[in-house]
């Protein structure tokens, strides 16, 4: 039985280092992807920038507080759940 044929160097992970780098670039919430960073077939605008979002959160317990008032933008999105957490379910439960 012969082994597969496999590269062995210095560069090895290189290319797998660019992928994943890419990944978390694409990933990016409340950011616009275009050119020329961006392959043309990938560019998009940015996702949740609407009124009382991202720029202008408050907290759940304050929302006609204004003084709560942070900047969220930025951060990655992470497996689809769009602030599916326990602070969100608690009026539901």
């Amino acid at each position: 039985m012969q082994s597969e044929v496999f590269e062995i160097s210095t560069g090895v992970y290189r290319s797998a280092a660019i992928q994943a780098v890419r990944m978390f670039f694409h990933q990016r919430c409340a950011f616009v992807k275009e050119e020329p960073y961006v392959n043309g077939r990938w560019t998009d605008g940015s996702a949740f920038m609407r009124d009382n979002q991202d720029p202008k959160c408050r907290l759940v317990s304050a929302k006609d507080d204004a003084s709560t008032e942070r900047d969220l933008r930025g951060g990655w999105f992470d497996a689809g759940d769009f602030n599916k957490y326990t602070t969100f379910t608690r009026d539901t439960l």
